[in-house]
């Protein structure tokens, strides 16, 4: 089977719940994939093999998931490449470091800006 990329969205009631947003994020990551990147609205953008697409679509908290696709020649595309890559960089090095990755909110960005932030003891 084949890595895609994939937008997952929350059911509404869940779009402010962290806890809901974690247990998908976990779920992704126990499958193999990676969080590319969580979004002020609380949908997710993430990477795993599509062979697991239904068991991600059938979490109680999933409206939707669907693939997404980056224009290589949009205004943003070098800068979500190299968001999507550091992203995954820090969650291999976390995994190898500790198998069981942590998400949470950060106090540091501003009110409604909920990303997932992986336990990374190496990041600088």
């Amino acid at each position: 089977m084949a890595v895609n990329t994939y937008l997952v969205h929350l059911h509404d009631e869940h779009q402010d719940d962290d806890a809901s947003r974690g247990d998908v994020a976990e779920l992704i990551v126990r499958l193999g994939g990676f969080m590319l990147m969580a979004t002020s609205a609380g949908s997710l953008i993430a990477a795993f093999d599509e062979q697991h697409l239904g068991h991600v679509k059938a979490h109680r908290a999933v409206a939707f998931c669907g693939g997404v696709h980056v224009n290589p020649k949009g205004q943003a595309a070098d800068r979500l490449r190299a968001l999507f890559a550091r992203s995954v960089a820090r969650q291999l090095i976390t995994r190898q470091a500790d198998p069981q990755p942590l998400a949470g909110p950060s106090p540091e960005f501003p009110p409604g800006y909920r990303p997932l932030r992986w336990r990374d003891r190496f990041a600088s």
